[in-house]
């Protein structure tokens, strides 16, 4: 998941750790490799967490990646360049670090399933501004590649 930038800012007196206004989203990220992707239209995950489930619809859009493009007088630059892979991403309230089960299933544009998979894992807690700073919401990172339903990271 992307963090989101507030501004603002404070610190701690006699320079001690610097935290931001940053925060983080709670919820679910995939991301699909390109040569899983081509005929992906739409797509459904399944998070079970102790015997209550729930489905979520997911929503793609194509994946980038950041390219340097070099400095010019201290400031630097980069573009966003289309990988071919698509990625999603689920908001969630009530999010939990305790382990969970995940299907994921992937269709064409004529409804006919391209990917199914299942996998066994737990969300993390994430540190927008660091370790010292305290945790912001759980996420969990997933990706599929290779023909199955991976753990990012």
């Amino acid at each position: 998941m992307a963090a989101l930038a507030a501004a603002g800012g404070c610190a701690a007196v006699g320079g001690g750790t610097v935290c931001t206004d940053m925060a983080a989203i709670e919820g679910v990220s995939l991301s699909v490799a390109p040569s899983e992707a081509a005929e992906v239209e739409s797509g459904t995950m399944e998070l079970c967490r102790g015997g209550d489930c729930e489905e979520h619809d997911l929503r793609f859009r194509p994946e980038t990646t950041s390219v340097d493009e070099g400095c010019d007088d201290g400031a630097c630059s980069a573009r966003a360049e289309p990988t071919g892979g698509l990625t999603a991403n689920v908001q969630m309230d009530r999010l939990t670090t305790d382990r969970m089960d995940v299907h994921i299933e992937l269709r064409d544009s004529g409804g006919e399933e391209l990917f199914s998979g299942d996998l066994t894992t737990a969300a993390e807690t994430s540190y927008p501004n660091g370790p010292d700073c305290g945790a912001g919401p759980p996420q969990l990172g997933l990706k599929i590649e290779d023909g199955s339903l991976q753990k990012r990271g």
